[in-house]
């Protein structure tokens, strides 16, 4: 059985990009900050340091320190050994606020990304603070790798459709039909080859420009300060640069010679590693070998079948109207069917890539990265559709009725169109080359938010959060009937903020009014990693406050998998705490406790419980769902209806908070605080196999537990407990 060569390169191609995922890594994003984004402290620091996600490159990248006014502060920028931080020593700063901005040169993909921060000291930040994230690329570097973009798709795919597709065509044609055809056609792809060639390189010199004035502020900037040498030399935009100037002017060199040689395999082979130019400075060269391969066939399948389609409206514009019938079906046929398996080898290819830097489905809209790419599988379809057309409507005409001239003509008219579409595919392409991929805006799939809800009296309260890591945040809180009904529109809305972990001042935000039922501001309050208790208030002038709380888990975005660290040791007084809350909840035998749950993505169960250790209680949900539990034996109904009996094999025990307690690690003390009117302490833990954090106000002066908070990746969970030793009696229900 035989195999056709371009389907055993198709399915080798599938299957080395199906299996050979490595994980994306590309941009040199801002990881953290010390002082954290958008934060105020109460002293001045010694040095600012930044912490990004790839390695820079230390003769162009910066970090600069001015204050309100736009002086510049502190010393010159210092990167370390690693290449993955920076330090800007700060000198004495008074109070104010300060901003810092960062650019640089990624080292693993050569792209530069750039960004600002601001933080105060001993004062507050003036509304509208909010960080400045990794810039969208700007219109002058955009322009100019779609003019590279499109003189090199025009360059490679002159010589490969001459080489491919017109050759073999027009040998194919009978030498009595078509004498006149191989010179006309031969100037006009050499006129077009040399334009091509001649515009990629000149688009180089302004590609270059625009690289100087992205990292250095000037336009010419990297060759007034000698920099050229290093730039070119010694990164991989450089090297991008070089490696395209130089295959350039060989093709160039080639196709001005008498005669041609533009169908050598000499030139084939120029024309073939071109598009690997850029794959030198893309997305792909800081994500493995793969990746790179990948990224030069996916290029070089787009010079095949979008740089084919000009060489093609020549060739077929060239002939007299007594030749084009004839050259069409010789050229048709033969050009559709690399078309097709260069469509192909693109849709595998970006389909590999898509996987590669957008983390999930999410990040497609969340994300400039994300955005862009969908806009460009939105136009590349609207091309796929007019291909199509092409072909099936005129091509087969053609094809059938070879001496028949206005089948000929409707083909040219639809191929100009198809040339229009893909130019603009080259140009949101060239910006998507230019963005910092979904990874690296997600910070490595970090939640670009956390929606929690809660019930607060008669409301359902919705607190969203984004981007929920520590520094500038925005808080949006919407409210509704607990039913999902309208209800009255809150006069005020407060977030109460409580950092658990240490003694930060308690902080109270007011909520401005955006629409009816949603409130919102922002701002740096919840400047720290670590366990936080969030409160919301819900005002209405004819009806007494309600409010709800949550609890929250700020940690800073991670790049790179790492393994958990191992449990540090647990703090004795907290190891003392923990014991004494275990002895004083065994002595509990009755008592009431309210459970709220919420997932992270807006979903709420609340669930009222009465207990009677050692193994009976009855408890009600939210959703209708009613259970008495007398020892082994369960009674349980839905929606008032009637009653179901379950038996078990033996009872089921009542325990309370001591089941949470049970295998504590990592047991450590939090802040002092006060639980209707007593002094108590926050105690923490975690579960032994760390999927779940504890977090737990303690009575200091009878140590029980009067509110649990637990947190899990989809769990936010609040437990308070009411009326212990209360004369509580639960009966088997009639």
């Amino acid at each position: 059985m035989s195999v056709r060569p371009r389907s055993f390169v198709l399915g080798l191609v599938a299957v080395v990009l199906a299996v050979a995922v490595p994980p994306a890594r590309a941009h040199g994003v801002l990881e953290r900050s010390l002082p954290s984004a958008n934060t105020v402290i109460e002293s001045a620091p010694e040095r600012i340091v930044l912490w990004f996600s790839e390695p820079v490159d230390p003769l162009f990248s910066r970090a600069v320190l001015t204050d309100a006014g736009g002086t510049r502060r502190g010393g010159s920028p210092v990167v370390s050994a690693n290449r993955r931080q920076i330090t800007v020593a700060a000198g004495a700063l008074p109070r104010g606020v300060y901003t810092v901005t960062w650019r640089v040169l990624s080292t693993s993909d050569g792209h530069i990304t750039t960004g600002a921060f601001a933080f105060a000291i001993g004062t507050a930040l003036p509304a509208g603070a909010a960080p400045v994230p990794a810039a969208f690329p700007g219109p002058a570097r955009v322009v100019t790798r779609w003019l590279s973009f499109l003189a090199m798709v025009a360059l490679a795919g002159s010589v490969l459709f001459e080489a491919a597709v017109l050759r073999p065509a027009v040998r194919g044609l009978s030498a009595q039909r078509a004498p006149r055809l191989p010179g006309p056609l031969d100037h006009a792809l050499s006129r077009l080859g040399r334009g091509a060639a001649i515009g990629l390189l000149v688009g180089l010199v302004f590609e270059f420009g625009a690289a100087s004035a992205a990292l250095l502020d000037a336009p010419g900037g990297i060759a007034a300060l000698d920099a050229a040498p290093a730039f070119l030399a010694g990164t991989k935009p450089g090297w991008s640069l070089l490696v395209r100037a130089g295959l350039a002017a060989a093709l160039l060199a080639l196709l001005s010679t008498r005669p041609r040689r533009t169908g050598t395999h000499t030139a084939v082979l120029l024309a073939a590693a071109l598009p690997a130019g850029f794959t030198l400075a893309s997305h792909a060269a800081g994500a493995g070998a793969v990746a790179v391969v990948a990224d030069w066939l996916h290029a070089l399948a787009v010079a095949v079948w979008i740089g084919g389609l000009p060489s093609l409206l020549v060739a077929l514009r060239t002939p007299s109207d007594l030749d084009r019938p004839l050259l069409s079906r010789a050229l048709v046929g033969r050009f559709s069917t690399l078309a097709a398996f260069s469509l192909g080898v693109v849709v595998l290819t970006g389909v590999f890539s898509a996987r590669l830097h957008v983390p999930d489905a999410a990040a497609v809209l969340a994300t400039p990265y994300g955005r862009t790419l969908l806009a460009k599988v939105a136009f590349a379809i609207v091309l796929i559709g007019l291909g199509g057309a092409t072909r099936v409507i005129v091509h087969r005409r053609v094809l059938r009725n070879p001496d028949a001239s206005a089948p000929a003509r409707r083909f040219l008219r639809l191929s100009i169109g198809e040339v229009s579409a893909a130019a603009i595919i080259l140009l949101v392409a060239a910006a998507l080359t230019l963005t910092p991929p979904a990874t690296s805006a997600r910070l490595g799939g970090q939640p670009a938010r956390v929606l929690l809800a809660g019930i607060a009296g008669d409301m359902k309260v919705g607190l969203t959060i984004a981007p929920a890591v520590p520094g500038w945040n925005r808080l949006e809180v919407t409210t509704r009937g607990a039913d999902g009904s309208s209800v009255e529109v809150p006069d005020r809305v407060l977030v109460r903020l409580t950092k658990l972990d240490e003694p930060l001042d308690l902080k109270t935000i007011v909520l401005m009014p955006v629409a009816p039922g949603r409130f919102a501001a922002e701002g740096g309050d919840l400047v720290a990693e670590g366990w936080w208790q969030v409160g919301v208030v819900v005002r209405r002038a004819s009806r007494p406050d309600v409010s709800t709380t949550f609890p929250l888990m700020l940690e800073r975005p991670v790049i790179e998998c790492r393994p958990p660290e191992a449990f540090g040791p647990d703090d004795p007084d907290a190891l003392t705490l923990l014991s004494d809350a275990r002895v004083a909840w065994s002595r509990v035998r009755t008592w009431r406790e309210v459970q709220q749950l919420t997932d992270g993505a807006g979903s709420v169960y609340l669930t009222w419980v009465e207990a009677e250790s050692p193994d009976r209680q009855h408890f009600r949900t939210s959703t209708g769902v009613e259970v008495v539990a007398l020892g082994a034996v369960r009674y349980q109904r839905s929606g008032g209806g009637p009653w179901k009996r379950y038996e078990f094999a033996s009872p089921v025990p009542v325990e309370g908070p001591i089941y949470f307690l049970r295998g504590a690690r990592d047991v450590r003390l939090g802040r002092t605080g006060q639980c209707e009117g007593e002094p108590c302490r926050v105690l923490f833990w975690a579960s032994p196999d760390r999927g779940a954090k504890f977090a737990a106000w303690v009575i200091t002066g009878t140590a029980r537990i009067h509110r649990l908070l637990m947190l899990e990746p989809t769990h936010y969970m609040t437990l308070q407990y009411a009326d212990l030793n209360a004369p509580i009696r639960i009966r088997e229900p009639r």
